[in-house]
């Protein structure tokens, strides 16, 4: 019984990372060459900062044929050519920066009544319909921000190959028979 159980685990968890869902294929993005061997691939969403001439972008940083990083930039809302970047990543692994930028709002609000309904970094907030709402409290008011994904297979972020962790490597969880 004990062993059967296990034996159901393995296979569920192996066809859990042979079939990792990837994000659809962006045919519309604008793309770069900033170093050789890497390439950026972008394009300016009109979605969360609103602000009248501040910009946006997101995309993929390709880092290897097979590696591509999701990233969402904001530019400050202050003064962008001269403001510092902050670069923001979740802990994890597993913890998408996007949580980051989002920050739990809907979770916050079901906790306390008196949680600010604002996030503390993101440009803009969710509201419960999914829409966004300009964040005036966003740490681009005066720092351009970065967002990344990572690692590759956490949020947008991905590969052609998708890597076990170490436990389900273990030829007594793939053997079968």
């Amino acid at each position: 019984m004990v062993y059967n159980t296990w034996k159901s685990l393995a296979i569920i968890a192996t066809a859990g990372v042979v079939y990792a869902q990837l994000p659809a294929e962006v045919t519309d993005l604008k793309t770069i060459t900033p170093y050789e061997g890497t390439t950026l691939r972008y394009k300016e969403p009109e979605i969360c900062e609103t602000t009248e001439g501040v910009k946006s972008y997101s995309g993929f940083i390709d880092i290897a044929d097979d590696k591509h990083v999701f990233f969402w930039f904001f530019e400050s809302r202050n003064d962008p050519s001269s403001d510092p970047i902050t670069m923001w990543v979740n802990g994890g692994p597993g913890s998408d920066a996007m949580a980051g930028l989002f920050e739990g709002v809907l979770i916050l609000r079901n906790i306390s009544p008196y949680a600010n309904r604002e996030t503390e970094l993101g440009p803009c907030s969710l509201n419960e319909d999914l829409s966004t709402k300009l964040n005036p409290y966003a740490w681009n008011e005066l720092s351009n921000m970065l967002f990344i994904s990572q690692p590759i297979g956490v949020g947008f972020s991905y590969g052609s190959t998708v890597e076990s962790p170490p436990f389900f490597k273990g030829p007594s969880l793939i053997n079968t028979g």
